[in-house]
């Protein structure tokens, strides 16, 4: 710790807990938040206990075992402050430390931290997960009871400005809390704000709220005062305004801020000749707390989002810079960052696209961990190429002819089988541009090693019959097999569609059925034994590639029956309860017009004898 942030902290009557190493003052209160005793106790001891604590510790990505673990102990919740510079230059203020995750990541940066908890049992675990870097404080104390001298280059907000009430009782506690921290900025420096979108696409498709849990309660609006709450672009506008930072630059990463694979810029969205869409859709599945079943398919709507100019508007979570002077937002240039970082971390990468000319989008690469060795090993199944930089290739991916064609009622195995024969097309059409003539015939036909890694996914179609290649950083060190190609190509498509749509004949199909008659029908027959067999490869190059025990990958779960309903069956069930909602409404209507009547008479009729008597009547 740097002196003088220690001697600040002593001044303010903060002292060091010499077996938990947090720093708190004394009759410290913590606020009432938690994942439960007993999943903190877990978390605690796994922090404590483990021997790897960095960033993308293979050793507690093995513990990530339900939500909670998973969100404090995941490589890829880093994935949200990569994108910034942020250096041994830097002094950093974590507003709502958690347990760590990131409070570790900006320590690896070298970056003076002092991280804030309002938690004392979660500063505890968040200084064992910092536990051998000097350079990260921990402090257990509220943001809204804070005060210190010193100013910060980058504050950062991340999961935390939802929580604001929990914090402060103030009127307005969001605005209060972007004051606050606005006011411990240097000049030039940053705030860093990271929240879910009151109006994100998953919300209206069904997903409940992150923080109550109930379907559609963000989108109605209907928070009350002391509750976490989230909110949309123009609100977070102006709230940041309010608080003094003029100078915004909005995000989206994708699927949302806790686990983003990508991350998804202003001027991303607004280029023509870059395909945000492929962002969106392509993490819809990644997201771990997304329902099984949703009002609509996400992967087809977000094409139609984006195309309408609305892909931020309705990302499911924000990324916001905000500062005093445009000066300090980050270059407006990126397009977007994609990240690869729940591999072995020699594998780890970066990749990001960035616009220098009209029309000119650059792929730019680097390892995370450049420092952990190469993979050329006589035992490596695969090689990894991380080339430092390519030329952006516009057009459609291969794959979204698969997802738009299982995503509608009325489709056939004979109809995937055509979607293999097209694929197998296209491979031989790569391979003919290389000087390579070869027709396929069998699944047991040879391709170069690098085809492991060509897969629909990769393709791009620039028109009707012109593939390029993308992406390819695996090459199979052997030649590979053509059926194992497709078998690797149906099981990511298949984890890439939310909902099938109803097939013409009717039938449900367990993943096992669905392979075995796409290859039927695609006239490439596969057998079990096939299956397993490259089943059994693919465990081997997942090993490898993830740093993952084999037997996580032998389990491709062959009897799990994929998720299928109608489209159309979907409106009508929901006209359906529309319908049955509309009536009880109405009999409610009658009942209570019948009760006034009744009312009425009741009141009426004798007032009409009485005044018929006085009339003499």
């Amino acid at each position: 710790m740097p002196t003088s942030l220690k001697h600040t902290l002593m001044q303010s009557d903060y002292h060091l807990d010499p077996v938990t190493g947090v720093w708190s003052q004394p009759g410290f209160q913590s606020i009432d938040y938690s994942d439960g005793e007993e999943t903190e106790q877990r978390l605690q001891h796994i922090i404590d206990t483990a021997s790897d604590i960095s960033s993308l510790s293979p050793e507690l990505r093995q513990h990530c075992a339900d939500w909670p673990t998973t969100y404090h102990l995941s490589g890829l919740r880093a994935n949200i402050l990569r994108p910034f510079e942020i250096t041994a230059e830097h002094d950093v203020l974590e507003i709502g430390a958690g347990c760590g995750a990131l409070s570790r990541y900006l320590g690896e940066c070298g970056a003076s931290v002092l991280a804030l908890e309002g938690s004392f049992r979660r500063a505890h675990i968040a200084r064992s997960r910092t536990r051998d870097l000097d350079n990260v404080t921990v402090v257990a104390e509220k943001l809204s009871a804070f005060e210190t001298s010193q100013q910060f280059d980058v504050v950062t907000l991340i999961g935390v400005l939802e929580y604001a009430a929990l914090d402060d009782d103030v009127d307005e506690p969001a605005k209060a809390m972007l004051r606050k921290a606005a006011s411990m900025l240097k000049p030039d420096g940053v705030v860093i704000l990271a929240i879910e979108n009151q109006l994100g696409l998953k919300y209206f498709a069904g997903a409940p709220e992150d923080h109550i849990g109930l379907p559609m309660y963000g989108v109605e609006g209907r928070y009350k005062k002391t509750q976490p709450r989230t909110y949309g672009r123009q609100d977070l506008a102006r709230l940041l305004s309010t608080a003094g930072l003029n100078a915004t630059s909005f995000m989206a990463p994708f699927p949302d801020y806790k686990l983003p694979v990508s991350i998804v810029t202003e001027a991303g969205f607004c280029s023509d000749g870059f395909d945000a869409g492929a962002f969106a859709r392509q993490s819809v599945r990644r997201d771990p707390q997304l329902p099984a079943l949703l009002g609509f398919a996400p992967e087809r709507v977000w094409p139609e989002i984006i195309r309408n100019k609305l892909g931020l508007d309705l990302a499911n979570s924000f990324l916001i810079v905000g500062a005093q002077v445009p000066s300090a937002l980050p270059d407006p240039q990126v397009l977007a960052w994609h990240y690869s970082a729940d591999r072995a971390p020699q594998y780890c990468r970066e990749a990001w696209f960035s616009s220098e000319a009209v029309n000119e989008v650059t792929v730019s690469y680097r390892r995370l961990c450049p420092e952990n060795g190469s993979d050329h090993t006589d035992s490596a199944l695969v090689r990894f190429d991380c080339p430092q930089n390519v030329r952006y290739t516009p057009g459609r991916l291969l794959s979204q002819e698969f997802i738009d064609l299982m995503g509608c009622d009325g489709w056939s195995t004979e109809s995937a089988g055509g979607f293999v024969r097209r694929y197998a097309a296209v491979l031989e059409t790569l391979c003919r541009e290389e000087g390579n003539t070869r027709v396929i015939t069998s699944i047991t036909d040879r391709l170069p090693g690098k085809y492991l890694d060509v897969i629909p996914q990769n393709i791009i179609l620039q028109d009707a019959d012109t593939p390029v290649i993308i992406d390819n950083e695996w090459r199979l060190t052997s030649d590979v097999e053509f059926g194992h190609c497709v078998l690797r190509a149906l099981l990511l498509l298949m984890a890439s569609i939310t909902r099938f749509g109803v097939p013409v004949n009717g039938r449900t199909y367990t993943r096992q059925a669905f392979v075995e008659a796409v290859f039927a029908d695609s006239g490439f027959a596969i057998t079990t034994s096939d299956i397993t067999r490259y089943i059994a490869l693919e465990a081997d190059i997942q090993a490898q590639i993830t740093g993952r025990l084999r037997d996580e990958f032998l389990d491709w779960l062959p009897d799990g029956v994929l998720m299928m309903q109608s489209t159309q069956s979907l409106v009508s069930e929901q006209l359906s309860e529309l319908n049955r909602l509309q009536d009880i409404a109405k009999a409610q209507r009658t009942e209570v017009q019948m009760i006034r009547k009744s009312t009425s008479w009741k009141i009426t009729a004798p007032l009409r004898r009485l005044t018929r008597a006085l009339r003499g009547g």
